[in-house]
């Protein structure tokens, strides 16, 4: 999906305030020092990750790494980014990290084993790695989900053509197995509750949840048309057919829907 359009970057940013509303506004859940030394986010986007963990720990390099210049020129002294293939060979001396970020790369990485390879050999002895992603297996919450429900439809859809393409849609559910494989000693998996949509009556979870349907309209259309006119061979005017069908599911108040992270 393009990255250098101002709704998928504005949207880059709202996805990063979704994921500080799950964490209660934590950047990072590892147990990294109070001062790390080095730390580097995969796939930076527009940077707003790195730049909030610059401003957090001013005496720690930061580096975030993307294949788009879309980061702002006016950042902490002690964050700079470059641009870089996080799938090609990595050039850091081994031992240099005490934390390497990495969230919502399904659509980016192909190659996790040899990317956490890398991570690996990067980190320092005792450092972090720090994975997250969206676990694409949305359910409803009270048994509501309709007959051939569109959403599932479009969850299988995205999920063989992405397939096509090389990548996992689902890799999140084999996060643990791949750093055990990977050498991490230590995994922890934290799962958070992402509902769609802000029919949860608890205040904290209706916030998440209106964050990500907003998110998710913003993205719905850009995604669907790249990989079903690419994967599946549709015209763009059976894409937008379906996701007016998609659309008014996601927003039948009746149906409430829920995945994880």
């Amino acid at each position: 999906m393009p990255t250098k359009k101002a709704t998928e970057l504005d949207r880059e940013d709202m996805k990063h305030h979704e994921m500080m509303l799950i964490t209660d506004f934590r950047l990072h859940l590892a147990p990294i020092p109070e001062t790390p030394d080095k730390v580097l986010d995969l796939g930076t986007g527009t940077g707003i990750w790195a730049i909030q963990m610059a401003e957090k720990y001013p005496n720690t390099e930061v580096i975030g790494i993307d294949l788009s210049p879309v980061q702002p020129e006016w950042v902490p002294p002690n964050l700079v980014f470059e641009i870089d293939d996080l799938e090609a060979p990595w050039l850091y001396t081994p031992g240099t990290f005490d934390l390497i970020h990495c969230r919502f790369m399904f659509l980016v990485i192909r190659d996790y084993p040899t990317m956490l390879s890398q991570a690996f050999r990067t980190l320092k002895s005792g450092g972090h790695i720090e994975l997250g992603e969206l676990d694409f297996h949305p359910v409803s919450y009270d048994h509501h989900f309709p007959p051939n429900s569109q959403v599932h439809l479009w969850i299988d859809l995205l999920s063989a053509a992405s397939a096509r393409m090389g990548f996992n849609m689902f890799i999140a559910r084999k996060f643990k197995s791949l750093l055990l494989d990977a050498g991490f000693v230590d995994v922890t998996e934290e799962i958070f509750e992402i509902p769609w949509g802000g029919w949860p009556k608890d205040h904290r979870l209706k916030t998440i949840g209106v964050w990500h349907m907003e998110q998710l309209f913003m993205g719905l259309q850009g995604i669907a048309m790249a990989l079903f006119t690419r994967m599946h061979g549709w015209s763009s005017e059976e894409v937008e057919v379906f996701l007016v069908g998609l659309r008014r599911e996601l927003r039948d108040k009746s149906i409430h829907i829920l995945d994880h992270v």
